[in-house]
């Protein structure tokens, strides 16, 4: 059950290089369980973000995790599979 009181924000879609899409990250994770993994959510959390958006916490969570993913010439898991690290 979501809390009504609480106020989720959610990072919405822009042209700037520095925002992630959800479909990006999900691709950069490896798939939708391997990004859970990594925010310890389920995956069913992940698939119920909004569109393209991603929460906002989530962004501060994985830039710790994974500060390479919001590099600007950050390389791409599906061309260079040896970037993407394995879950904590």
């Amino acid at each position: 059950m979501v809390d009504s009181t609480v106020n989720y924000s959610y990072h919405a879609i822009s042209n700037s290089e520095d925002e992630m899409t959800k479909s990006e990250l999900i691709r950069r994770a490896g798939g939708v369980v391997k990004l859970a993994a990594l925010l310890r959510v389920t995956s069913q959390a992940v698939s119920k973000w909004p569109d393209e958006a991603v929460p906002e916490l989530r962004l501060y969570q994985l830039r710790d995790l994974h500060p390479e993913w919001f590099e600007v010439d950050a390389p791409r898991p599906d061309v260079h599979p040896s970037t993407v690290h394995a879950a904590h």
